[in-house]
């Protein structure tokens, strides 16, 4: 389960937001926190048409975009949520790269 504390802040410049994440234990009671560097973007493959890969300064930890449309599963820059995904499913998915580390 996800459990997102806060929105810290959101700007203009990549990456677009810091939300504050819960860590969570196996019994989902709260542990810790963690702040993430987010992106948002309408295709998660915009990402990379806005060269979001290449900028080496700043990481992003989580894509959050309304479709995931990414071409190459192999290449994930950072975990992806869909927008769209949720409001089909009823259930969050991250999509990510399971041998990558984050």
């Amino acid at each position: 389960m996800l459990s997102f504390n806060k929105l810290i802040y959101v700007q203009s410049s990549f990456p677009d937001a810091t939300i504050n994440m819960n860590i969570l234990h196996k019994d989902d009671s709260i542990i810790g926190n963690t702040d993430l560097y987010v992106e948002f973007e309408h295709l998660s493959q915009d990402y990379i048409g806005h060269k979001h890969h290449l900028d080496n300064k700043v990481r992003c930890d989580l894509i959050i975009c309304w479709q995931n449309n990414w071409v190459d599963k192999s290449r994930y820059f950072a975990p992806i949520l869909s927008i769209k995904e949720l409001l089909d499913t009823g259930n969050i998915k991250i999509h990510y790269h399971e041998t990558k580390k984050y």
